[in-house]
């Protein structure tokens, strides 16, 4: 048994000491992709162009970069294909709010526009002011829609009230209910956009996914020293050497030490000082207890050969980092100052919603005619299963709908 892991951990550190004595690249990874697309900007012959990818996966091998979704977009290798990460649960979950928002609009749209036209029809006014006010409510009703008004669950709100008076209580109930819902869903899908199409929360993604990120969205970070730290990581994960005297003179807030401990550990590790790099990642992840960090810890005690203490820090890694490499895990803003979706809820249109149930009271002081719905409003489709209490039609139209 033994004898089977020593064997394991021979292979292991042959291989890394293969990957370390190539892991000095002619050329960064940031330069090869500038040689890539300033190739395929002078229309470069296909065999160029080959080369020049080669070129950038030869690179990426050697740098603590995971994958560059740039080179599909510019070539469509892919090998190169975007590969998802922590943006795509949230794109799911905006999809997800859109198909329910939706679905709930229609539902919503419907039972009121239904309540309110036989409301308003049924009202003890002549025919003309009854039609020129459903005309008005309809107009109003499509502009707010069209428009994406927060303030939509009003008229929806005025419809329940319309329903109470009718006497249409489960009706106007469930008018109520799914506006509560889609005032819900329209927070959420907010929540969800504002915290998509942040830079920030791009960065995030990019840096969790790829293992770097252009400068435009580092910009992003607002403390000065943390971008600056950043904008150090970035280059060391595009292969750059020589960058623990920037470290050390960075003051970043204290949060961000065992990051700038563990990068300089890979700034040693890749300039084969093993033992000094140790002493950093140790450092590093007595403070931060970080996976990745440990990562490095194991790397580096294979490196050394020190098989004992490498078959002990393999057991303690159950949560293997993803994205592993025999290079070390450089760290990043996102490591340290991770961003969410700030929750919240669409308080005004919702009071604005309640305060106009107060409407119901006042609704049912009106006698209403309900018999007197001219014909023509019986051609609408589902409002004569609507107005003769036929629900079950009625639902299924609306589930038509949706």
């Amino acid at each position: 048994m033994k004898m089977g892991r020593l064997s394991s951990n021979l292979l292991k550190a042959i291989f890394l000491s293969l990957a370390l004595t190539v892991s000095s690249p002619s050329m960064t990874l940031d330069a090869a992709l500038v040689r890539l697309e300033r190739d395929i900007s002078l229309n470069a012959s296909s065999s160029v162009i080959s080369r020049d990818v080669e070129r950038v996966r030869t690179v990426l091998n050697d740098v603590p970069v995971r994958n560059v979704p740039e080179v599909f977009y510019l070539t469509g290798d892919e090998r190169f294909m975007d590969k998802g990460g922590e943006i795509s649960v949230y794109r799911g979950l905006l999809g997800a709010s859109h198909v329910l928002l939706s679905a709930l609009t229609v539902v919503c749209v419907v039972l009121s526009a239904y309540l309110s036209i036989l409301f308003l029809q049924s009202i003890p006014y002549g025919d003309l002011t009854r039609n020129c006010l459903t005309l008005l409510f309809l107009i109003l009703t499509s502009v707010l829609l069209v428009v994406r008004s927060p303030y939509l669950p009003a008229i929806f709100s005025f419809s329940a009230s319309a329903g109470f008076a009718l006497k249409r209580y489960r009706l106007s109930a469930l008018t109520v209910l799914f506006s509560v819902l889609l005032i819900s869903a329209w927070s959420v899908e907010g929540t969800l956009s504002r915290f998509l199409f942040s830079k920030r929360a791009l960065l995030q993604f990019k840096l969790e996914r790829d293992g770097y990120a252009p400068p435009f969205l580092i910009e992003s970070v607002k403390d000065p020293n943390s971008r600056r730290f950043e904008k150090i990581a970035n280059r060391q994960s595009f292969g750059y050497l020589n960058l623990a005297k920037e470290y050390e003179s960075l003051k970043t807030p204290p949060s961000f030490k065992p990051a700038v401990l563990n990068n300089i550990g890979v700034d040693l590790y890749r300039r084969k000082d093993f033992n000094k790099a140790l002493r950093y990642f140790k450092k590093a992840y007595h403070l931060s207890k970080s996976p990745k960090v440990l990562y490095n810890v194991y790397l580096t005690y294979l490196s050394k050969l020190d098989f004992e203490n490498a078959n002990r820090i393999s057991k303690q890694l159950r949560k293997v980092p993803s994205g592993i490499k025999t290079v070390p895990f450089v760290m990043h803003v996102s490591d340290v100052e991770k961003v969410e979706p700030a929750w919240g809820f669409m308080w005004k249109p919702f009071l604005v919603f309640a305060a106009l149930l107060f409407l119901s009271p006042l609704f049912s002081r009106v006698k209403l005619y309900p018999d007197r719905v001219p014909p023509v409003y019986y051609l609408i489709p589902g409002f004569s299963n609507f107005k003769d209490k036929n629900y079950l039609l009625f639902s299924m139209f609306v589930l038509l709908l949706v």
